[in-house]
Parts: structure tokens; C-alpha cells; sequence
């Protein structure tokens, strides 16, 4: 996986752009969701990139799986593919990440907590993912406390007519198919991207029998044309539909039941990015519907909408770039029994600074106004002093925040009093090239959360009998060491890895507990080379250790097993346009849990060809 740091900003700032996967200089412009297009050594945060190439290489079908084996990330998953999936950056959850497809928020407005589920996120169709850690509410709002994961659908990168197909088939009548076309002309480009995925799956739970099937359906549709010189405009809309058979809680743990859940999500998003004197704007309109339903269950549907309109303004002043914008955001979510609304206004700036050749500033503030409870303001500063052509100190702070869920305010257990939780944000990192081709950074984190909202068993100034969400008098804390390295081994082959290490801890009425769920050591490491002529490899192992769970109602949290799963994947080139590869994971036949109770996938077997035209 390619690696660089940069600065990610609003995604209001631009429409779809062709997105080159490529190698990253340090000299390079990336196309990323920022105010402006910015070298990568010139800004002070850091972020990976994820390339369609990287995901060809290792070929796994789970976004989650991908970018687990980034630094800072990890993930819980209740049971095999499909499966409900929460995201961690630095030790928080989903909830505190904000997530964008194709400049579209799919963050789920039912949901408990305002979150998206990676679960049924499949790679295909998918061109690019950018994440980035640290808080970015100045520039993202609420939700951008842990970080940023920005996803791109794929892209036409050649003139003209072209695309890609896919075909796979494994393990547990596992069977992906995917294809991605598209037009390029120098005025407008269009593409359109269809994937499935069906599995008959795994048992969910650890102790369970019986099959628990998935199958989604993804599918993206994006446009831009360039009506004039100083006119662009552009679309982009998605869509996903997801069947998935779950477990749960019964008679001595997590029990096999015969429930489903299904999901759907719709979004869209249309722009015009045009220039007016001195002044490169962007209007921006978007919206995104999700709805999930849980058949013969206690609610049965949740239905959420999201609709954001947004403008953007840059201008460039002597060796400075001043960029300055607002956004309206209404969201709203209905269930069975429970339904609730809220409007956001925000404003938000953004100046970006070269106080030297060597030194670059960037100085970002936002406020956020929502209509039913006080409005937050938040502000970051990052910084990059190029020490030496080869050697790069960054240094970002930051302060975030959460807002409540609509389901916290508005849902059965929602309490109105609740107000938004706060987050300060600190890294300091440096990264080293050397002349053989091979890269070091070491970065140094640390991320703390007040007001947390959490549902307290048998609070009664709500309209539940059983319990209300509240905030805490306390606050969480995460801090940690994130290192990671790639060297060229000859001509052919190349040795990569990462490795992080997070102290995460919940702090309540002066009770200080671990974090759950949170791998304080999380080591990667990885070959990747030419086997022969027309042959390729790679080669990850990765390495979980000490992992707090919980054990139960009431009863107090306890370790996980350690584990390490070898994943492996040789493709073999047909001709200049196809190749036919093989990949085993859990290669050794490793059981173990994220989630206790819940069973992750065996050794896994699956068989695949690709082709481009």
C-alpha cells in the first residue's frame, strides 16, 4: 500500500477528478478530498492512500480487511464477510470517523450512533481509498474525531472507451463478480462501476452450526464535463443492497437464530466548480437515504436521510491560499416506533501559508450551528518543515467533536439533554526517504474524548423503563505509536510493514478501565515481488496481541486470545490485458475472535481472473 502524508480538507472542495494510481513522490500533487490540491511534502497530516493497484495485489474482497493492515487501523467484526464491521482509527470507533464515497457522507442517519458499517463494503468497483488520522472536525465537522476514510469508484484513465472485468470464486460458495467501465475525452469523463458478492458464509457464532449467507450488490455512477474554461460540472451517484443472515445473544453467549438483516443505501451528489474573478468556487448539492430492516425483530425498519448543500471559495493571495466556505446539513431518521430531525449550519475557513521555501502552515477553523442544541467551534494547526530533501517533520493539533446521534436524542432510550462531545488531537511525525528507494515514518499520537455519550442500564429520565443515554463525567484516551517502513529487496521484490502501538482507556465517575476492543500491539508485515516472468507474489502476516473484551452483562472485561493470520495471493499474467491469480487466507487455519463470541473464517481458498479493455 502506497503511503504519504498530506492534509485532507473538506470534500466540498472538488468534484470527481481521474485519480492517478500511482507511486507518490514527494514532490507530487495529489488529488484527494481538499481544499486545494496540495505536494504532499508541503501539508503536515498524515494519510494513506490505497490504490486500485493494492487492492489487485492482495485481491481481498473486504474494504475492512484492507485497511486493517494500515497503521492506526483495526477492526471488529461479528462473524465472516458481510458481518457487522466497525472501523478503528487510533483506538476509536466508527462513530468517530467521517466517511465518504465519491464526496457523498453515507454515515447511516438511523443508526445508534451516526456511523457507517464496512461490513458490506466489497472492493469492487473501487478505484482509491484515502485515510486519514487525527481530528478533522475544522474541516469535516461532526464525526471527524479519529479521522477521514474517503473512498473513490473507479475511474477511466485512458482516452477514450475503456474498463475492467472480475470473476471470483472460493471458499463457503463465496462468488464476486465485478465491471467497471468508463469514457475519457478532454473535455468530460463518465463512468459506471457494477459489483455482487454472494457466500453462503460462515457460522456467525463461535459455537453455531448453521450458515449465515451474504450478498450485496454495489453499484456507481459519476460524471463531469467542462462546459467552458472557467465551468465544470459534475455528478456522481451510488447504490447498495445487502442481505445478510446474523447470530445473537441468547442461552450461554452468542447462539445461531434465524434472523436477517437487510440494508440499503442511495446517494448522490451533483457540483459546479467554476472560476469568478479572482475566486475558484464550488456549489455542491447532496444527499444520501439509507434503510435497514431486521424482519420479525423488537423495531423492524430504521430509515435515515441526509441532505447537504455547500459552498466553497478559494483564492490565492501573494504566497498564501485563503480558502473559505458554509454548508447546510438536514438530517433526519424514522423508525417503528421513534422519529426525529435536525439542521445544521456551518462555516469554515481555511488559510494556508509558506512562511519559508522549507515551511509550510496550514490554519483551519469551523463552526457548526445545529438547530436543536449549542453549536461547537473547532480549529486545527498542521505543520511541515522539510528539514532536508529526504526528511520531513510534521506536527498537527486539533480539536473535534461528536454530535448525538438523532437515535441518542430522539430514539426510545434518547435523552434531549444530551450535547456534543469534544475531542483534542495531537501528532508529531517524521518521515525519512533514503536514495535506495525505501521509506521510514514514525509517527507519535494522542486523542482525548470528554462528554462521551453512553447508555447507562436503569436511568429513568427518559421515556424507556430500562435505561437512557447520557454523557459522562469523564474522558477517554488514546495515545500511541504508529511506525512503518518499506524497502526495495533487489529489483524484483519489496519488504513492507507497519506496526502500532495504542493505550486506550475509558475514564468514568474517576474509574479509570482499558478501552474494549482495542489491540494495544497491531504488527503487519508484508513481501511483495516477481516470482518469475509473468508471475507475481505477496506475502502479509498480521499479528493481533492483547485485546480487551467483554465477558457479559455486569460482569468484568477480560482478554481475547492473541492471533496471527498469513495471507498469501499469486497472480500470473494471461497477456498485457488479463491475469488468473490464487489467494489463501488465514493460510495456517487460525481461529480466533474480535468479537467473543462471534467466529472468524477458516483457511480460505479462492480462485480469480481480471481483465481490462
Amino acid at each position: 500500500m502506497k503511503k504519504t502524508a498530506v492534509s485532507l480538507l473538506a470534500l466540498l472542495a472538488a468534484g470527481p477528478l481521474p485519480l492517478q494510481a500511482q507511486d507518490i513522490a514527494l514532490d507530487e500533487i495529489l488529488v484527494s478530498p481538499s481544499l486545494v490540491a496540495t505536494e504532499t511534502s508541503r501539508t503536515g497530516a498524515t494519510v494513506d492512500v490505497v490504490t486500485a493497484e493494492d487492492m489487485q495485489a492482495t485481491g481481498e474482497i473486504s474494504v475492512s480487511d484492507l485497511l486493517a493492515r494500515l497503521p492506526g487501523v483495526s477492526y471488529t467484526r461479528n462473524g465472516g464477510l458481510g458481518a457487522t464491521t466497525t472501523l478503528r482509527i487510533r483506538g476509536l470507533g466508527s462513530a468517530y470517523q467521517a466517511v465518504r464515497i465519491d464526496g457523498i457522507d453515507v454515515a447511516d442517519a438511523s443508526g445508534t450512533k451516526s456511523e457507517f458499517d464496512f461490513g458490506s463494503l466489497t472492493a469492487g468497483g473501487i478505484d482509491r481509498i484515502e485515510v486519514l488520522r487525527g481530528s478533522q472536525s475544522a474541516i469535516y465537522g461532526s464525526e471527524a474525531v479519529a479521522g477521514v476514510i474517503d473512498i473513490a469508484t473507479y475511474r477511466p484513465r485512458d482516452p477514450g472507451v475503456s474498463g475492467q472485468l472480475s470473476l471470483e470464486g472460493g471458499s463457503n460458495r463465496t462468488f464476486t463478480g465485478g465491471l467497471s467501465t468508463g469514457l475519457l475525452t478532454e473535455r468530460g469523463e463518465l463512468a459506471f462501476s457494477v459489483a455482487r458478492t454472494v457466500s453462503d458464509g460462515i457460522s456467525q457464532a463461535a459455537s453455531g452450526t448453521e450458515r449465515d449467507g451474504f450478498d450485496t450488490t454495489f453499484y456507481a455512477l459519476s460524471g463531469a464535463y467542462d462546459l467552458t474554461e472557467d465551468l465544470r460540472i459534475g455528478a456522481a451517484f451510488i447504490a447498495r443492497d445487502s442481505d445478510l443472515d446474523i447470530d445473537g445473544p441468547g442461552a450461554g453467549g452468542i447462539v445461531d437464530t434465524d434472523d436477517r438483516a437487510l440494508s440499503r443505501l442511495r446517494g448522490g451528489r451533483i457540483f459546479a466548480d467554476f472560476t469568478l474573478g479572482q475566486v475558484q468556487s464550488v456549489l455542491a448539492y447532496s444527499a444520501a437515504d439509507t434503510r435497514r430492516e431486521y424482519p420479525g425483530g423488537y423495531i423492524e425498519v430504521y430509515e435515515g436521510e441526509r441532505r447537504a448543500f455547500s459552498y466553497l471559495g478559494t483564492v490565492e493571495v501573494g504566497l498564501a491560499s485563503l480558502s473559505f466556505g458554509a454548508e447546510r446539513t438536514k438530517e433526519s431518521f424514522s423508525s417503528d416506533t421513534d422519529e426525529g430531525d435536525l439542521t445544521t449550519d456551518s462555516v469554515f475557513g481555511e488559510a494556508r501559508l509558506a512562511l519559508s521555501p522549507d515551511l509550510d502552515l496550514s490554519l483551519a477553523a469551523r463552526r457548526d450551528d445545529p438547530s436543536d442544541f449549542d453549536g461547537k467551534t473547532t480549529g486545527r494547526v498542521a505543520l511541515a518543515w522539510r528539514l532536508a530533501d529526504d526528511l520531513i517533520l510534521r506536527g498537527v493539533a486539533g480539536t473535534g467533536f461528536r454530535a448525538p446521534s438523532l437515535y441518542e436524542r430522539f430514539g426510545p432510550e434518547g435523552s434531549d439533554r444530551l450535547g456534543p462531545e469534544s475531542s483534542r488531537s495531537y501528532e508529531l511525525g517524521l518521515e525519512k526517504r533514503f536514495g535506495s528507494g525505501a521509506t521510514v515514518q514514525a509517527t507519535l499520537f494522542k486523542t482525548d474524548v470528554t462528554d462521551r455519550i453512553v447508555y447507562l442500564d436503569g436511568a429513568d429520565f427518559c421515556a424507556s423503563p430500562w435505561g437512557c443515554y447520557d454523557q459522562l463525567d469523564g474522558e477517554t484516551h488514546s495515545q500511541g505509536i504508529e511506525l512503518s517502513a518499506r524497502a526495495p529487496l533487489g529489483s524484483d521484490w519489496e519488504l513492507f510493514g507497519s506496526y502500532t502501538y495504542t493505550d486506550a482507556s475509558d475514564e468514568a465517575n474517576g474509574t479509570e478501565t482499558r478501552a474494549v476492543r482495542v489491540p494495544r500491539h497491531d504488527l503487519v508485515l508484508g513481501l511483495e515481488g516477481q516470482i518469475a516472468d509473468r508471475t507475481r507474489g505477496i506475502l502479509t502476516v498480521q499479528h493481533i496481541a492483547d485485546v480487551m473484551d467483554t465477558t457479559g452483562y455486569l460482569q468484568p472485561d477480560a482478554p481475547l486470545d492473541d492471533w496471527t493470520v498469513v495471507n498469501a495471493t499469486v497472480s500470473y499474467d494471461l497477456n498485457d490485458r488479463a491475469e488468473a491469480y490464487v489467494r489463501v487466507e488465514n493460510l495456517f487455519d487460525e481461529e480466533y475472535q474480535t468479537v467473543r463470541g462471534y467466529a472468524q473464517p477458516g483457511r480460505s481458498i479462492f480462485a480469480g481472473l481480471r481483465a481490462r479493455f
